[in-house]
């Protein structure tokens, strides 16, 4: 990270990961550099990243494992895209959480409860910048 930093690698690399293999990555660099990664990609990363896609990107590397309960993580999902306004913290936070195999479990539930897809509400609640 810093000048020149590549921020689609940066979303690419950080997104293909699971909560534990972030910790890994974050514990990795804190050894290997004596700082830390969230601080570091906050104070290295600008413009698109200056709103919410940073905040949502701080909620990522920050996320930690999450009890999982099918039922009540997709009623959250929803709670947190109803209303005025999506929830983008409460939903990234939620997704971030989640392993892979959870995710799709939770996708498969949402449709077979609300009969849409998880991604498209995502997507229209968010302007897709969550999905």
């Amino acid at each position: 990270v810093g000048m020149g930093t590549d921020e689609t690698q940066l979303i690419n690399v950080l997104c293909q990961l699971n909560y534990q293999e972030r910790d890994a990555v974050k514990e990795a660099y804190f050894r290997m550099y004596q700082r830390d990664l969230v601080e570091h990609i906050m104070d290295e990363t600008n413009g698109y990243f200056e709103k919410d896609f940073k905040r949502a990107l701080k909620v990522m590397l920050e996320a930690q494992e999450a009890e999982y309960d099918l039922d009540a993580d997709v009623e959250a999902m929803k709670a947190a895209m109803d209303g005025w306004g999506a929830d983008e913290e409460a939903l990234t936070k939620l997704v971030c959480s989640k392993t892979a195999k959870q995710m799709e479990d939770i996708r498969a539930k949402y449709y077979e409860k609300f009969g849409e897809e998880l991604v498209d509400r995502v997507k229209s609640e968010t302007g897709g910048m969550t999905a």
